[in-house]
């Protein structure tokens, strides 16, 4: 068994400029930022690739020491299985999703919509993915859709309103 040891990071969730500008605050380094469920952690590694705000998102398994960066159709195929599955469970994700955009607690979100899991990730992890990456794309793309691009497409994919 690998033992990494990282800094432990808390910052909660919030509306995009107020996530963004606290996590520009962030100083060099990699972080553990959130505990999942299932005993792995979100790991956060800054600088990234895309200049000093950018940093890099992954899933680590402290059991054998892997590291797994996430891209979006991964993620997406992820949810698409689910939907597969069952389509019910699939949109309370998604409005789930929807509440960690607008920057709600992941953990709040899974409490008070009783969200359950279904195949492939679950969804503590999926929702804490994106917690990081949506601030991750918000501080990349400062002045552009950010968090928004991604989520916009799952509310038109899913048919649901954004209100």
């Amino acid at each position: 068994m690998k033992n990494n040891n990282f800094d432990k990071l808390s910052i909660l969730n919030a509306e995009r400029n107020q996530f963004k500008q606290s996590l520009k605050k962030i100083k060099n380094g990699e972080y553990e930022v959130e505990q999942l469920n299932d005993g792995k952690k979100i790991i956060i590694s800054k600088p990234g690739f895309k200049g000093k705000n950018d940093f890099r998102v992954d899933l680590y398994d402290p059991e054998d020491g892997t590291r797994k960066p996430f891209s979006h159709p991964e993620l997406y195929e992820d949810i698409e299985s689910k939907n597969q599955e069952n389509s019910e469970k699939t949109r309370e994700l998604i409005y789930g999703l929807l509440d960690v955009c607008k920057g709600k607690e992941p953990n709040d979100v899974i409490k008070d919509r009783k969200i359950e899991n279904g195949t492939g990730l679950p969804a503590d992890t999926i929702l804490k993915i994106y917690k990081w990456i949506w601030g991750q794309e918000d501080c990349n793309y400062e002045y552009g859709e950010g968090r928004w691009m991604s989520m916009n497409c799952y509310l038109k994919d899913y048919k649901i309103k954004n209100e």
